[in-house]
């Protein structure tokens, strides 16, 4: 490298759709979401849409998130390209998710049930 460099992309947004959750040949798992940014010049409003691509065992753990959820990812960015099934060249944008925190969890979110310890209480 002839010269100093970063990638580092933080992004804080709404999740779009429920992640699509894939296992890969190979045994990896893989997560794609899409994230929704907004940012405001004067008093409009511009939606930013977002790929982000989660590997590993954090992909599996997105299976509790939904649409509507808030999310903070730190990744970098990665452009890459490929042919689909009709041949056409596809180009693509993602962040590449190093860091995931779940801020909020969307609205469709279940927490499990609390263990039954059997006790009742007076309250």
């Amino acid at each position: 490298m002839d010269f100093p460099s970063v990638n580092v992309c933080l992004l804080v947004g709404r999740v779009e759709e429920d992640p699509q959750i894939r296992h890969l040949q190979d045994g990896k798992m893989k997560a794609e979401i899409r994230l929704l940014t907004q940012r405001q010049w004067g008093d409009r409003v511009f939606d930013e849409r977002h790929s982000i691509c989660v590997w590993g065992n954090r992909a599996g753990e997105l299976g509790s998130v939904t649409k509507g959820a808030i999310l903070q990812v730190t990744g970098d960015i990665r452009h890459r390209s490929y042919e689909n099934k009709d041949g056409v060249r596809v180009y693509k944008t993602e962040l590449n998710s190093r860091d995931l925190t779940v801020l909020s969890f969307g609205p469709q979110h279940k927490q499990p049930a609390a263990p039954d310890d059997g006790e009742d209480l007076p309250f």
